[in-house]
């Protein structure tokens, strides 16, 4: 497989250069070249633990209800920001690269393509030993990226070319990438994988949470805020090193309705299934999802049905939900025309059950993607109102950084297409070590003993598949 699969990319791609060599040559600044081609079945979860040993950088998405996903490799261009204007930055950057690009996109017109990957951290932060790997900011073009869109399969190989570049350079490296795909793979012997210590869910962290979740009720009642999410974490040492593909499968096959996403650099990974799509962009629409109000599932279709029912008449749960609505609205109304804003309907997962909202809306041009991101994040799904005195109490509050827990993860493209997703449902692994993170929005009537417990159900996804629950 793998010298038909190398040797008719490398025929295809010769082809296409000499077809774009005039306007090559004509451009004297370097040119991103994005060349897609068809691809075969590839079983990418028996060689990713190596490829994440091998590859400084590496992306991997996927949402198994809608049959798609994208797995890139390598960084041909890798933009890293820190600070308050990673937003601005980022998208200085974007239309620069965009100023010289070729693709054959048009011989694939109903395939969407991701070219930039990566993600942002909650907020801009002095990195932590857990968090050194990552940046405020991280968003890379891969090398090579390989995709699926319902039964079809592609590469997509992406280069900066110059008048320069030799063609037999291009191939060697399309041929080069190809090989840690279609190489064969040795299967790996099963770890012994145990808990040597577990740290964050003891009595002690119990009480610590409720009193600090009394001392943020105050001040609610006091009028300083109306609504801050507060997380936890667990860290988790084993007896040896992570894989990542059996916590990918677990997520796949348990939570087939959210984001899974594996965001790997240096020696971290950092691994979730989203259930909050903050943003999908296709054309001048853009689409955002309001997940704010959360309650258990029901141990049988008549009691589930029941919590969902109390859930949508909860003043507690309609009032968190609504704080998340109204901000939403209020960011966007002075950058477009009109807002579209569904009524609270419940999305259901494995283990919980949230109240949602569909937000719809088109964009003008004097607004982009990333720039109207940047105007809506972090919401009060993920920190609260008003912003900044909840992101000043969540500091002060929690006694860890959240990194990218929390923050954004997903990708874009040059053609007004792109996904971004709340990092939540998330964790961090890096060598024997695992850091599973949850949090919960606390509102005025909020009690500290169900928001606990709502962040256990949060946990569970990563928790569970370490301590064989169900």
């Amino acid at each position: 497989m793998e010298d038909s699969i190398t040797g008719r990319a490398a025929s295809s791609y010769t082809e296409f250069l000499k077809n774009n060599a005039k306007s090559l040559r004509s451009n004297h600044k370097q040119t991103l070249v994005s060349y897609i081609f068809p691809a075969e079945r590839i079983d990418l979860f028996e060689r990713i633990n190596d490829l994440c040993k091998k590859q400084e950088i590496l992306y991997y998405s996927e949402k198994p209800s809608e049959n798609v996903f994208f797995f890139g490799i390598n960084s041909i261009l890798t933009f890293t920001e820190k600070g308050d204007k990673r937003f601005s930055s980022l998208e200085k950057k974007i239309k620069e690269t965009g100023e010289n690009f070729i693709s054959n996109r048009r011989d694939y017109e109903k395939l969407t393509v991701p070219l930039f990957m990566g993600g942002m951290k909650f907020t801009v932060e002095h990195s932590d030993e857990n968090w050194k790997d990552f940046e405020d900011s991280v968003w890379f073009i891969p090398e090579l990226l390989y995709l699926k869109n319902q039964e079809n399969f592609y590469f997509v190989f992406n280069a900066f070319i110059t008048i320069r570049t030799s063609s037999d350079s291009l191939i060697s490296r399309l041929e080069s990438a190809l090989r840690l795909f279609t190489a064969q793979v040795t299967a790996e012997k099963e770890k012994d994988l145990r808990i040597l210590k577990k740290s964050g869910n003891e009595p002690k962290d119990k009480k610590k949470w409720k009193n600090q979740l009394n001392n943020v009720l105050e001040k609610i009642s006091e009028g300083e805020l109306k609504k801050i999410v507060l997380s936890r974490k667990i860290e988790l040492i084993f007896t040896t090193d992570i894989s990542v593909e059996p916590i990918l499968r677990n997520l796949k096959i348990n939570y087939p309705e959210c984001t899974v996403f594996l965001f790997h650099n240096g020696k971290s990974s950092f691994i979730g299934a989203s259930p909050e799509t903050l943003a999908r962009i296709n054309g001048s629409e853009l689409n955002l999802e309001i997940l704010a109000g959360s309650a258990d599932r029901g141990v049988d279709s008549s009691e589930d049905l029941k919590i969902e029912t109390e859930s949508l008449k909860s003043e507690k749960n309609l009032r968190e939900h609504e704080i998340v609505v109204e901000y939403i609205r209020e960011c966007l109304t002075k950058s477009v025309d009109e807002i579209e804003i569904s009524k609270p309907s419940v999305k259901k997962l494995i283990n919980i059950q949230h109240l949602k909202s569909a937000v719809r809306l088109n964009l003008n041009e004097h607004n982009s993607f990333i720039n109207l991101i940047g105007k809506i994040h972090p919401t009060p799904a993920v920190c609260g109102l008003p912003a900044d005195t909840a992101l000043n109490l969540i500091k002060k509050t929690e006694n860890h950084q959240r990194g990218l827990y929390a923050g954004l993860t997903g990708w874009f493209n040059l053609n007004n297409e792109g996904e971004i997703v709340l990092a939540i449902r998330s964790a961090l692994a890096s060598g024997n070590k695992l850091i599973a993170y949850a949090g919960c929005g606390i509102v005025d009537g909020s009690n500290p003993d169900n928001e606990y417990e709502e962040t256990e159900l949060k946990l569970k996804p990563f928790l569970s598949i370490f301590n064989n629950e169900s």
